[in-house]
């Protein structure tokens, strides 16, 4: 079907029990069998443009998809040629993309716009969510549950959202619970530190979740660590809604975990006084870490820096955020101590087969050395 000079061709369908009404205008419109081909298309529907389930109650703005040819078949629409498609997600939340390519998978045999079972682009893509996310690279698939992005060792996927950015080749987000699997890639924030790693995986295990990081390397303007593996114990549920505060600027309503209480301190004998030591176990304690994470394992060439000063090396390390305790095996610890009446300026080394931080902020040090020296090598 070829119109008159100037015109367009239309086709369109109604909504139906479990369909949303959808139109097709194009330069020209080819059918055989169950397949249609279209040039220069734009096809309008009232329905999301995410897959997801239907959320009661949303206004869904209609989806909007051009592109320079499409081809439609039963159970999918694959368009090519300067993509871009505009519309929501099932819960209203505005979404933008432009890539070379792009197949939208329908929900039954027979295509059904409106009912988004899967959603691909490809030839490099960039898409803005909620306004407050935006996703680059080579490919991505949405689904109901899961988005994963692919790039290239030399121009990874990037994902940026509320003040943080992602970049690894390969990135999948678990969409209900905000975990991340990644393959080599570094994690920033505009507040100035950068997490980087060899491999990201989530890990649920007995009614627990964690973060496992091979090769962890952390730095921000003042210091930095390093380490060969890492396990981080989250609190599933706090996790996940900021992971969704981050991303759509609101929190979902999740069933609040218990507040923990720290256990009541140990009392303090004369060597052990509280706010004696100012130590790298007190710092990890508080603040957003302390809300998010329930522990920490590390192994492995274990070291922290601080303005390019050693301040702590171990083999093995232990945190619990909860009771503010933890240790370090085969360690070394600078720590700033009052012991001239400097307020905390005398710096201590203390080498250690174990040094213990108990939840009061002392330390305990066994089979240990201690010295004012703070060089490697004493001259």
């Amino acid at each position: 079907l070829t119109p008159a000079a100037g015109g367009r061709v239309e086709f369109w369908a109604p909504a139906t029990e479990g369909a949303a009404a959808w139109r097709f205008e194009a330069d020209a419109l080819g059918l055989e069998g169950d397949t249609a081909r279209a040039e220069r298309p734009t096809a309008r529907y009232e329905g999301a443009l995410l897959p997801g389930p239907p959320v009661p109650g949303a206004v869904l703005q209609p989806a909007t998809i051009e592109a320079a040819s499409l081809q439609l078949a039963p159970g999918s629409a694959r368009f090519e040629g300067g993509v871009l498609a505009q519309g929501c997600d099932p819960e209203g939340i505005p979404a933008t993309l432009e890539a070379e390519g792009l197949r939208v998978a329908g929900a039954g045999e027979a295509f059904e716009l409106g009912s988004v079972r899967e959603f691909e682009a490809w030839g490099g893509f960039r898409a803005v969510y909620g306004g407050l996310a935006l996703a680059l690279g080579e490919r991505c698939t949405v689904t109901p549950s899961r988005v994963e992005l692919l790039g290239t060792e030399d121009r990874p996927a990037a994902l940026d959202m509320a003040g943080m950015a992602l970049r690894a080749p390969r990135v999948e987000v678990d969409l209900e619970r905000f975990l991340v699997e990644s393959d080599r890639g570094e994690l920033s924030s505009v507040d100035g530190w950068r997490l980087g790693y060899a491999a990201l995986q989530p890990v649920e295990r007995d009614g627990e979740t964690m973060l496992v990081l091979v090769a962890p390397r952390y730095e921000d303007r003042l210091s930095r660590a390093r380490a060969d593996f890492a396990a981080v114990w989250i609190f599933a549920e706090r996790w996940a809604a900021q992971g969704r505060e981050r991303l759509l600027g609101a929190p979902r309503s999740l069933a609040e975990e218990p507040t923990p209480t720290p256990p009541a301190s140990e009392p303090a004998d004369e060597l052990e006084r509280p706010g004696l030591v100012h130590n790298v176990f007190r710092d990890l304690v508080g603040g957003q870490v302390g809300e998010l994470v329930r522990a920490a394992h590390i192994e492995g060439s274990l070291e922290v820096t601080e303005d390019e000063r050693t301040v702590a090396r171990a083999s093995e390390a232990w945190l619990d955020l909860e009771s503010q305790r933890g240790w370090l095996r085969d360690a070394t610890l600078v720590a700033r101590m009052d012991l001239s009446g400097r307020e905390g300026h005398d710096r201590v080394r203390v080498r250690a087969a174990e040094i213990v931080s108990k939840g009061d902020g002392s330390l305990r040090a066994a089979d240990a050395t201690m010295t004012t020296s703070t060089h490697e090598v004493r001259g």
